[in-house]
């Protein structure tokens, strides 16, 4: 299964060093009307841009609701101080995005702030789908698909032809392994837009997971329609080439991948699984499987994945020392539900046995996800 990043819009939360004191230019004396604050509250709120005007809307804010409002202009002030959370939010996830590459730590203190500032615009504003949106959105990429879930049904509820929210939760489904469903709203977004890329591959992937692998593979045929310079696009049908028993279109869409994008380890992965596991000796290839499966490992790591491939390709051609010794090492850093078959792998190479696939086999291979996953 393959993860994308979330479209998303933008969040915001304070950060520790955000709460330090601040003076508001304009001190408001204890005459000043709720009326005059709450017009000075909005004024400051269509110019914020920054994380300290989005403060001084804030503080203003505090001052109008203490000010004796009535009942209509303190529901207002309630409203303009979510919009103005859910929009310091917005800024901070920008923030995140724009040091993620340089200072990982940084990055994630604004996510965090950001959903914290959410959730305080939903408590504020909580017929306000929007801050939901973008809370869903950085609690899914923190990994808590459930409660994301549980935001993204508010947001579809109010926004029924929202694409971006029905993307995000098929997203959010195909993680929990929800597949119809997930599937379900791909097709959605595709009745919304016919050209979405993302959409296509991620219903072929769900569908893949069905077992509805025709569909799948026209859903991938798409993608490469649509996206004919990725690279990605062309791994992933080749994986469904590969499920269906297809070698040699299977092998031609990996060597295109490998064409347009050198340094795509998941393609010399699953390549190098194909020449030295495959069913039909006409598609395997030792040799050239030991040489991708180097490369893989030296673009994505010595992961569990990348050295049972690699242990395979040993296998394949010959080498059960060294065999061995690769799946020894895969075995000691693999999830428990992948060591029975790892295992019986290892057994086959220390009896001087290679592995072949057949179509009683499930087909591994790596996918985005678990290609770099440490």
């Amino acid at each position: 299964m393959r993860t994308r990043c979330f479209e998303r819009g933008i969040v915001a939360v304070a950060l520790n060093f955000l709460l330090l004191p601040y003076v508001v230019c304009a001190q408001q004396s204890a005459a000043t009307s709720a009326q005059a604050l709450i017009t000075q509250a909005h004024d400051f709120a269509k110019k914020a841009k920054t994380l300290s005007q989005f403060r001084e809307t804030l503080q203003v804010c505090s001052h109008a609701v203490k000010a004796n409002p009535t009942a209509e202009q303190k529901a207002y002030i309630y409203q303009l101080a979510g919009w103005t959370y859910n929009k310091r939010g917005e800024t901070l996830v920008q923030l995140a995005d724009e040091v993620a590459a340089t200072d990982q730590k940084r990055a994630t203190e604004y996510e965090q702030a950001a959903i914290k500032d959410f959730g305080i615009a939903v408590k504020f504003d909580q017929t306000n789908w929007k801050p939901r949106f973008n809370r869903a959105v950085s609690i899914a990429i923190q990994g808590d698909y459930q409660t994301a879930l549980l935001d993204l049904e508010f947001v579809i509820e109010q926004q029924p032809k929202h694409k971006n929210a029905l993307f995000n939760r098929a997203e959010v489904l195909l993680q929990l392994g929800d597949y119809q469903r997930a599937a379900n709203d791909y097709g959605q977004v595709i009745e919304l837009d016919e050209n979405d890329v993302a959409a296509y591959a991620g219903r072929g992937i769900a569908l893949s997971a069905l077992g509805d692998i025709e569909n799948a593979l026209f859903d991938l045929n798409a993608v490469v329609r649509l996206q004919p310079e990725s690279a990605e696009a062309y791994v992933d049908r080749a994986d469904l080439y590969a499920a269906l028993g297809n070698w040699e279109r299977a092998a031609g869409d990996y060597r295109v991948a490998i064409q347009l994008n050198d340094k795509l380890g998941r393609a010399y992965h699953n390549v190098a699984w194909l020449m030295a596991t495959c069913s039909d000796k006409r598609f395997r290839n030792p040799s050239l499987a030991v040489r991708a499966a180097r490369k893989a490992i030296e673009l994505d790591g010595p992961t569990y994945l990348s050295l049972d491939a690699y242990a395979a390709a040993l296998a394949s051609a010959g080498q059960y020392a060294h065999a061995i010794a690769a799946q020894q090492k895969a075995i000691a850093t693999a999830p428990s539900e992948e060591l029975a078959n790892l295992n019986s792998r290892l057994a086959l190479y220390q009896q001087k046995q290679p592995f072949v696939e057949n179509r009683d086999n499930q087909v591994q291979l790596a996918t985005a996800e678990e290609s770099i996953a440490e």
